[in-house]
């Protein structure tokens, strides 16, 4: 079916089926002159697509870019629809500022527990059933969402525009207060 309509040397990349939605395409055609290194390059752009589901395997090629994760009780072998409610509200924010240097992404936020506690501060409480936003730079930086996500993405929106104009502060986890030092001398010194 598929020689109808694309040549037979035609690369077609398809996307999950899990992961269709109304803002982009499941299938991506390349088009370019094929080489080793355009088809490369075709397939890192358009691989992940506008919002991938980030998973414990994939992590690390996703944060060789700036990337913004929603984290939420994310379960694509149980509740495929659910899953996708929140997706599609990252996606809607995410399709306005594609192309800004900023990549969009939805995890399990079971599976990155412990690294939203490290990292982020942030427990399994924090948000409810309601997604936990954070952002990790390339660089390192994080930066997590304070406001509460809202279904209409308003909420996503101001903390993106935030972060593009540079008015985040990034999160740094304070040290623990040192224990007394009864060793020292009476003024502490020493």
């Amino acid at each position: 079916m598929l020689v109808k309509f694309y040549a037979p040397w035609s690369v077609l990349l398809f996307r999950p089926p899990r992961l269709k939605n109304m803002f982009e395409d499941g299938m991506v055609v390349f088009t370019d002159h094929l080489t080793i290194g355009s088809l490369r390059r075709f397939i890192r752009d358009h691989i992940y697509g506008l919002c991938p589901h980030m998973t414990v395997e994939n992590r690390e090629r996703l944060r060789a870019r700036d990337v913004l994760t929603a984290f939420y009780d994310l379960d694509y072998h149980h509740n495929i629809r659910g899953s996708n409610y929140w997706r599609n509200r990252v996606m809607k924010v995410a399709s306005k500022y594609a192309g800004q240097g900023l990549t969009f992404s939805v995890a399990s936020k079971k599976d990155f527990l412990s690294e939203l506690e490290e990292d982020f501060g942030l427990g399994m409480s924090d948000g409810g059933e309601l997604p936990v936003i954070t952002i990790r730079t390339r660089t390192g930086h994080k930066y997590t969402m304070r406001e509460e996500f809202t279904r209409d993405g308003k909420s996503l929106e101001r903390f993106v525009d935030d972060y593009l104009a540079g008015r985040l502060k990034p999160y740094v986890k304070s040290e623990p207060v040192p224990e007394r030092n009864v060793d020292a001398g009476e003024d502490g010194c020493c």
